[in-house]
């Protein structure tokens, strides 16, 4: 016991704090009885792997310097859709990319950033419908990412308007205050 505290609070013993199971730049040795980490490089590029921002060995530098949540970061790895639309995550070297100058700290504040537009832009509720009021007259078009949005300006130009009407509206080109609803 005071030999094994003795190593343990030496420098040059560095130990692994951080676990490495579902490490997805890791892979486990199966000549040896243990659990070795060979780990690639994971690479964070723009949408048309052009530009590659930032790259590590861990997973757990995405997490937490980036501030990225490791399911997400996970999710988007595996399956090889973008993060916030705009970034692409991959453990293989894109050879036509080349590497980004600007810091961590400005990958970090850049995506803080594209976090922020991106959940503004995104609807509330997953299952809301995006609609186009078109007016009959002037065939003017009023896009609005929900059903609600859509209701709010219909009383704001002085309609006595109704979601559950306007539901039934939709792609049947019925007039519903001089407006034909769509989704889009």
């Amino acid at each position: 016991m005071v030999l094994e505290q003795y190593f343990l609070l030496l420098p040059e013993f560095n130990l692994n704090t951080i676990r490495v199971s579902n490490n997805p730049s890791g892979k486990k040795n199966t000549n040896t009885k243990y659990f070795f980490t060979a780990a690639k490089p994971l690479f964070m590029y723009n949408r048309d792997g052009s530009i590659c921002y930032y790259k590590s060995t861990k997973q757990i530098d995405f997490v937490r310097t980036l501030g990225i949540h490791k399911v997400t970061f996970m999710k988007h790895l595996e399956q090889g859709t973008y993060y916030l639309n705009k970034y692409l995550f991959s453990i293989e070297e894109l050879p036509n990319a080349e590497q980004s100058d600007i810091t961590v700290e400005q990958v970090a504040t850049m995506l803080d950033i594209d976090r922020v537009t991106n959940n503004k832009n995104k609807t509330l509720v997953s299952f809301s419908v995006a609609v186009t009021l078109i007016n009959i007259e002037t065939k003017e078009e009023h896009k609005f990412p929900s059903l609600g949005s859509a209701v709010k300006f219909l009383k704001n130009a002085s309609y006595p308007a109704d979601q559950r009407t306007l539901v039934k509206r939709i792609n049947t080109n019925i007039p519903y205050h001089g407006f034909t609803c769509h989704k889009y």
